[in-house]
């Protein structure tokens, strides 16, 4: 199986994704990431991405997933308002699907 992750270097995303490495079904993750995830492994390919509104640029990271397991995402604590959390949230997963 070939998985698709996005936020691969928050609290939940990073336990997913090594949980997705440990998988013996899963042979590869693609991690969309702004930043480097501090892992490496045979099963994991990183897309350098800081454009949650626009994917043309990586594109090619969607073909041929199985699955797409989204935990990218802010607390409303984080956020610097209602417009922020809003974005992130909403827009942000909108613009993937």
């Amino acid at each position: 199986m070939k998985i698709l992750l996005f936020g691969a270097t928050g609290t939940a995303g990073s336990g997913i994704l090594q949980a997705c490495l440990q998988a013996p079904d899963v042979a590869e993750v693609r991690a969309l990431a702004r930043r480097q995830l501090g892992v490496a492994h045979d099963k994991l390919k990183v897309f350098p991405h800081d454009d949650y509104l626009d994917y043309a640029k990586v594109r090619h990271a969607f073909a041929g997933v199985d699955a797409c397991l989204y935990a990218l995402g802010i607390s409303v604590r984080q956020a610097s308002g209602e417009s922020e959390y809003r974005r992130i949230t909403h827009d942000f997963a909108m613009a993937a699907a």
